[in-house]
């Protein structure tokens, strides 16, 4: 049995997609709450940026899920390896960020 490198970037299943991903959503949507955006055209950079990471980390997720999905059904019970809720609450934090995106861009803080 192979395993999946989490670290190769060359592939949207890897860990660094979920970090830069929640990273960028995070930041984002804490620079929003703070209303630090002086610059009427930067909350709209700061909301489109929350929803950017967002739809990285869903994507990420849907990615990793998928592959590791893949390994399960190929290898059967030989495989000790299972799908944990990490994935799922991941795909959640995902959509949330980007609907926080999409609630500041239409205005609703």
């Amino acid at each position: 049995m192979t395993g999946m490198d989490q670290t190769d970037m060359s592939d949207l299943a890897s860990g660094y997609y979920l970090v830069i991903g929640g990273a960028i959503a995070a930041a984002c949507g804490l620079l929003l709450l703070l209303r630090i955006a002086k610059n009427p055209g930067l909350p709209m950079l700061l909301a489109l940026g929350a929803l950017a990471g967002g739809i990285l980390l869903v994507a990420a997720e849907v990615t990793a899920y998928s592959r590791l999905n893949d390994t399960i059904n190929l290898y059967g019970s030989y495989a000790s390896i299972t799908i944990g809720y990490g994935l799922y609450i991941g795909i959640a934090a995902g959509v949330v960020a980007g609907l926080g995106g999409l609630m500041a861009l239409a205005g609703r803080r």
